[in-house]
């Protein structure tokens, strides 16, 4: 437990400094964590809720097949809509559940950034004309 709690407090104290390289990997893999489980979280949370409301419905549905059954010819269309209204239901909500689990992945999907530090092989002025590449520069400067 107390191995957790200082590597924890690593790496909270390797996000907020950023200093060298290494600190920025680290920094950024701690960051993909908490994304990673923000997301897990987040899913497994949709789904909880999802199962339950599914659950309620299909016992709905359960009760309403049974009535049907007692139930006199002019009373079973009422309940067959009402059956169709329930499995409608079960369908949006799985399908309301996957497109906020889409949007949540969407959401804590990385986008890498390249810092100047890393792009050493280009040349040109930054900002003012396109970068090419250190190849393209030697083969522009023997042709001329």
């Amino acid at each position: 437990m107390l191995a957790l709690a200082g590597v924890l407090l690593l790496g909270a104290e390797v996000r907020r400094r950023r200093e060298t390289r290494l600190q920025n990997a680290v920094a950024d893999r701690v960051d993909h964590a908490r994304d990673a489980s923000r997301f897990g979280l987040a899913a497994a949370v949709g789904w909880v809720g999802a199962t339950l409301r599914v659950a309620r419905i299909r016992f709905e549905a359960s009760r309403l097949l049974h009535e049907r059954d007692h139930a006199d010819e002019a009373r079973r269309g009422e309940i067959d809509a009402r059956l169709a209204v329930c499995m409608g239901e079960v369908e949006r909500a799985v399908d309301e559940t996957r497109a906020r689990v889409a949007e949540e992945r969407l959401a804590t999907s990385s986008t890498a950034i390249d810092s100047p530090e890393d792009t050493q092989a280009e040349v040109g002025d930054r900002g003012f004309e396109p970068r090419t590449s250190a190849l393209s520069e030697r083969r522009s400067n023997q042709l001329s």
